[in-house]
């Protein structure tokens, strides 16, 4: 190697390149530094002196290959520790985020393969906490980064007692300090350095006994500021709601932990602070509900599926360590929301104001958080779980029944007659099912539009019940009946997979009544399509507008054959398909074999086809069905694979070649597996 800025050059390209050859050219001339020893003191100077980013990560890297692969001189190791703390306390603030990851790796490896052999791999520990008591932020959050990943490379191993020694000696260099309330602005006024210290507290009690941190000598004080934190974490639910997540699973393990606890004389002090934690919980939805009426454009929390998910899968844990108490400050809670919501709503001017929706999401919350508790049975020797659990599910069913039977519904339906003139629900649904109609035909150009109609429409039709009743609807046959791109403009694009999506629906609501009739009306736009596509001559078959037609049918079919659930409906598909129009599939595999567009819908309609789902495809013992269909399906792959294998020099060769074998073997698979 001539000089570093080669060096640079060289770790640019092994990176960030396009080119598979430039990679494999630079991986092979940079090979010898993490293969040879003897190359460390190269890599230290190349940590020191690049200039380029990715000249240090590949320097961090192959320290880190050295470090883990071989058994380096303890004086070495000892150096090399030093000098990535250094390095980073140095330039913590110009650091890329992929460098500073690279390089904490490093340090907290060779700091724990060298923990019990010399005492100077502790220090790291004392070495983050200088790091929090800089001024700047970016060291806060490197100190930060640095535990978190320690405790991480700690857990990786069977000794316990290295995750502890780890909370010992944070505890012991002033973790209080950084839990103080009147330090919290030091630091954790950024979100990232907070966010972090949130992970580093989850990250606990993976690998030790609760008994072994309460026997640290400042437990009693640690568990006090961090029940002050969390709390104080609840009430800024604004600015923190993506860390919540960290110390509920602290508290939820410490809980879980607790029945196997040998000394059940200690006082861990759980039952004091986990009560505070579960009210400081609801305490805070209610007031994200509140905030999010007073500032139209605040994204409540309750929106937030996914987050809310994840938050509430702890919660049932808490709630059964101390389930009488925290039983009574929900009931607490939610009689007062449901008697003025049933008392409100027989008011004209409660249901017309902005207090009927402000209960209503409070009261959508707490079912939530019901839900959450009954889906988890935990044996933690409360005697009334059961009539507790009780407690809490008539409250939402009386809840269920008033909505559905009250005098709400009533009022609800009098002002939409007075207003609109929709006097029942058959009404207000057609209101719903047009406007889904509308943004199908009109809306084309915008994929979010789209996106959320069509999920609307997907869901109207997911419930039995409410299928039957879409079913009468005039604007729903509109739609099963022509189901075709000159009605719905979106349907031009051949390789969205909306298509399959709307088809699906559509195919929900045309299995609905296993009625063939009903089945070919709704299938006629496709049986045009079909007739189309086998009337083109043989030289004309390689046109484009074929190439779109065959790939957008089949992304409808699979979507009809994805919403079949039953034996019936599956031979109405069947039937209509063979015989007359398998030979057209088999064309088109063999016509568009070096188009992906095509064979890769194509395919994947095959597999959802032979897919054996709810017994659909058991027929009966005198059809020869089920031979029929293995014959046409290892005819299509037959035909797919002796083509495709011979198919040379494809740009993508995972999108033209091994996506479509990766579903033929799904085909394959599938077919071995449906009963004749």
């Amino acid at each position: 190697m001539e000089n570093l800025e080669q060096l640079e050059a060289l770790c640019e390209r092994l990176y960030n390149s396009q080119d598979s050859a430039e990679r494999a050219y630079a991986e092979n001339t940079l090979k010898c530094f993490s293969q040879d020893t003897s190359c460390i003191p190269q890599l230290e100077y190349i940590l020191e002196n690049a200039r380029n980013p990715y000249a240090v990560l590949f320097a961090s890297s192959s320290l880190l290959k050295h470090i883990t692969q071989n058994i380096l001189p303890l004086q070495l190791q000892l150096q090399i520790r030093n000098h990535v703390v250094n390095y980073l306390a140095s330039r913590s603030a110009n650091l890329e985020h992929f460098v500073a990851t690279s390089l904490i790796q490093l340090v907290c490896r060779v700091s724990k393969l060298g923990w019990f052999v010399d005492d100077k791999f502790q220090e790291l520990i004392s070495d983050s906490v200088n790091f929090m008591n800089q001024q700047e932020a970016a060291h806060y959050a490197m100190g930060l980064k640095v535990l978190n990943q320690l405790v991480s490379e700690m857990n990786r191993v069977s000794l316990a007692d290295m995750a502890i020694i780890v909370f010992t000696a944070f505890i012991t260099c002033n973790l209080k300090s950084f839990l103080d309330p009147h330090k919290l602005c030091k630091g954790l006024n950024h979100h990232d350095n907070y966010h972090e210290l949130c992970r580093f507290l989850g990250r606990f009690k993976v690998n030790f006994q609760l008994s072994e941190v309460v026997s640290v000598e400042f437990y009693n004080s640690w568990i006090g500021l961090i029940s002050d934190f969390t709390l104080k974490s609840l009430q800024s639910w604004k600015w923190t709601s993506s860390s919540i997540y960290y110390l509920l699973e602290l508290w939820s393990r410490m809980v879980t932990s607790l029945p196997y606890v040998k000394d059940k004389s200690t006082n861990y002090r759980l039952d004091e602070f986990v009560p505070k934690i579960l009210e400081g919980f609801v305490s805070s939805r209610f007031d994200s509900v509140q905030a999010g009426f007073s500032d139209d454009l605040l994204e409540g929390p309750l929106d937030k599926a996914e987050l809310m998910q994840d938050q509430l899968k702890f919660f049932p844990y808490l709630f059964r360590f101390q389930c009488e108490s925290c039983s009574t400050y929900l009931i607490n809670a939610m009689d007062p929301l449901l008697q003025e919501y049933m008392d409100g709503t027989k008011l004209q001017e409660y249901v017309s104001s902005s207090n009927v929706v402000l209960t209503e999401t409070k009261l959508a919350w707490m079912v939530h958080i019901v839900g959450a508790i009954l889906s988890v049975k935990q044996y933690t020797g409360c005697t009334s779980n059961e009539v507790i659990d009780a407690d809490l599910s008539a409250r939402v069913l009386q809840l269920i029944n008033f909505m559905d039977t009250g005098s709400y519904v009533q009022q609800l339906y009098v002002r939409l007659s007075e207003l609109l003139r929709l006097h029942d629900h058959l009404l207000i649904l057609d209101v719903m099912v047009r406007k889904i109609a509308n943004n199908l035909k009109f809306c084309s150009e915008s994929e979010e539009v789209l996106d959320q109609t069509l999920a609307l429409f997907s869901e109207m039709t997911s419930g039995l019940m409410t299928g039957k009743l879409l079913l009468k609807l005039d604007s729903i046959h509109y739609i099963t009946e022509n189901h075709n791109r000159e009605h719905f403009l979106f349907l031009k694009d051949y390789s969205s997979r909306r298509r399959t999506t709307f088809y699906f629906t559509v195919g929900s609501l045309m299995f609905m009544e296993d009625n063939i009739v009903k089945f070919k009306q709704a299938i006629d736009p496709l049986q045009q399509v079909f007739v189309n596509l086998e009337s083109i001559p043989d030289p004309l078959f390689r046109d484009e507008t074929v190439k779109c037609a065959i790939a957008g049918l089949m992304r409808d079919l699979r979507g009809i054959a994805m919403a079949i659930h039953s034996r019936k409906a599956y031979g109405f598909l069947f039937d209509w398909l063979y015989p007359a129009h398998m030979p057209l599939l088999l064309k088109a595999i063999a016509t568009w074999i070096d188009s992906p567009e095509v064979t890769t819908p194509l395919l994947k309609f095959y597999a959802e086809l032979v897919l054996n789902k709810a017994q659909r495809l058991t027929f009966d013992q005198s059809s020869p069905n089920g031979i029929l269909l293995f014959w046409e399906v290892s005819k299509l792959l037959v035909a797919y694979g002796s083509r495709i294998l011979a198919l040379s020099g494809p740009k993508d060769v995972y999108r033209s070649k091994y996506k479509g074998i990766w579903v033929s073997l799904s085909i394959l698979t599938r077919g071995m597996y449906f009963q004749n």
